[in-house]
């Protein structure tokens, strides 16, 4: 596969989530980037890069939980090598506008890395992950499951 100006530079742990023949990639370790969206066409085997609008999750985060459904693309925690966050971010994949759904303060998931989400109907699973070194269980993992339903906005479990 040949490189070209549309492709990403090269980054660790990015947000990557697959739809139809598409897969969509934002951020990661070393990006600097934070408003461009990559999309790669399996058939033409070819990258687009998109210019989003909006507030935007913070630049170089990388190592959360990424899903994508007919509409948005969602990112959820990771790590910005200063610290974990717990936000909730929306980018809808035809206008490539950012929304912030979340920040993780009230009864969300909490911040954490290393998590995994899936889009399911209307909600999102957020499962697994890794709260730091000074959590009180397990050294830092959890096996959590959390849903969140995009309809109402809130985190169900």
């Amino acid at each position: 596969m040949a490189s070209s100006c549309n492709s990403p530079s090269p980054r660790g742990f990015p947000f990557v989530a697959s739809r139809k023949n598409k897969v969509y990639l934002w951020g990661g370790q070393g990006d600097d980037q934070p408003e461009a969206v990559f999309i790669y066409n399996v058939h033409t085997e070819s990258w687009t890069k998109k210019t989003t609008k909006g507030p935007h999750p913070p630049t170089g985060l990388h190592d959360g939980g990424c899903s994508i459904s007919d509409k948005y693309l969602y990112i959820y925690g990771g790590s910005d090598d200063s610290s974990y966050s717990g936000s909730l971010y929306q980018l809808n994949i035809f206008t490539w506008t950012w929304k912030e759904l979340s920040n993780g303060s009230a009864g969300g998931p909490g911040r954490k890395v290393g998590c995994r989400m899936i889009s399911y109907q209307d909600q999102l699973w957020i499962v697994g992950g890794y709260y730091g070194p000074r959590a009180r269980y397990n050294k830092g993992f959890t096996d959590e499951i959390h849903i969140y339903d995009t309809r109402k906005g809130e985190t169900l479990a």
